[in-house]
């Protein structure tokens, strides 16, 4: 439990850690640095020959939660006034819509794939081109969600 000190202390606004720092609350640049601890854990599982371990379900929840925000800022090319919908499977999934733009209307793709295999995708540990997913809607815009939260590591 966080006393009301400890809230507003968590709604303070900081600067993410990445090539191009967005600004958010504190309590966002906190899950971020809990996804980096996770991601580098991994890495050093995996250097030593050891399993990787998936983060609690509500914390990959949490991390998921995180990328999705920045999704919108990642994407390039022009800017598309519609929504897109995210829907992430096993531990730590929910169903998400994402505006692509302040304007945004309708929803044109729906992107769906397993939570953690989402979360190592925009830690820069899935390649898109091997990312398992299923898309509905517009083909070109699920891809480019899939591109744009694979740059979303802090690496």
């Amino acid at each position: 439990r966080v006393s009301a000190a400890g809230e507003v202390l968590l709604g303070v606004e900081v600067a993410l850690a990445g090539a191009r720092p967005a600004r958010a609350p504190l309590r966002q640049a906190m899950v971020q640095r809990t996804f980096e601890t996770w991601t580098h854990a991994d890495d050093i599982r995996a250097a030593t020959g050891r399993t990787p371990e998936p983060p609690r379900g509500d914390h990959v929840r949490l991390i998921a939660e995180f990328g999705l925000a920045l999704l919108p800022r990642a994407l390039k090319g022009p800017r598309r006034d519609v929504s897109a919908t995210v829907v992430l499977t096993g531990p730590g999934g929910g169903t998400w819509t994402v505006p692509l733009s302040p304007a945004s209307g309708r929803v044109a793709a729906l992107v769906s794939a397993e939570a953690v295999d989402f979360c190592r995708l925009m830690a820069g540990r899935r390649p898109p081109a091997t990312f398992p997913y299923a898309a509905e809607g517009d083909p070109a815009l699920a891809r480019d969600l899939v591109h744009a939260a694979a740059t979303l590591g802090c690496d």
